[in-house]
């Protein structure tokens, strides 16, 4: 058997300092608009994942909403759009509209669809990749 003195130099052993799990509080501080945007990621994931060859066209039109709707989202509350600072709530509409305009041509125009899943995917792998190169 180990002596505890090597294993826990400091002197602490395992009951040393018993800290009771369920007296830590967790704190709950959530952006609205980005838990929305994450939420929509999963759920068009879980559609992807379950529904994707079977309903074609309904991939692409979400694959065009969530690409358009997070970039203009991210352009209208990251930069001034003419010389004032949108809302939040009006930055997230403008976002919706022209994500909905960029599903409809993605679903619409079948080339287009498809450069853009393969876009995404290119894009979600070059930020796997980066955070995996990140750890060395």
């Amino acid at each position: 058997m180990a002596d505890p003195s090597r294993l826990f130099p400091d002197g602490g052993g395992p009951g040393a300092a018993e800290v009771d799990a369920c007296e830590l509080e967790i704190e709950r501080n959530y952006d609205v608009i980005p838990a929305i945007i994450c939420s929509m990621c999963c759920l068009f994931g879980i559609i992807y994942c379950f529904f994707g060859y079977r309903c074609f066209k309904a991939v692409m039109f979400l694959t065009g909403l969530m690409f358009g709707s997070v970039i203009i989202f991210m352009l209208c509350h990251k930069e001034r759009v003419l010389d004032t600072q949108l809302s939040v709530e009006a930055s997230a509409g403008i976002g919706l509209g022209i994500g909905v305009l960029c599903g409809l041509v993605t679903m619409l125009v079948r080339s287009v669809g498809l450069f853009m899943v393969g876009l995404l995917l290119g894009l979600l792998l070059a930020v796997a990749g980066l955070v995996v190169m990140e750890e060395f």
